[in-house]
């Protein structure tokens, strides 16, 4: 069973990723290495203020599998 605290992070999380316009995976990861670093997050300021919150595991980039999670693929 999802807790009340998670359900709600992932729908504001979710709600902020979709918020941004022509959001894609391939725009923001600039140099297409398969991830998105801190800065090439950084063009999009609403992804880039929940960077943090979409790295779950914390390795400062933001897989393909962790960007389709945010954005509820």
């Amino acid at each position: 069973m999802y807790k009340l605290p998670t359900l709600l992070s992932a729908l504001l999380l979710t709600t902020t990723v979709h918020a941004s316009e022509n959001l894609s995976f391939e725009k923001l990861d600039a140099d297409q290495d398969g991830q998105i670093s801190v800065t090439e997050a950084a063009v999009d300021e609403k992804f880039a203020a929940a960077f943090d919150k979409i790295d779950v595991n914390a390795d400062g980039a933001i897989s393909l599998e962790e960007f389709k999670t945010a954005i509820g693929s």
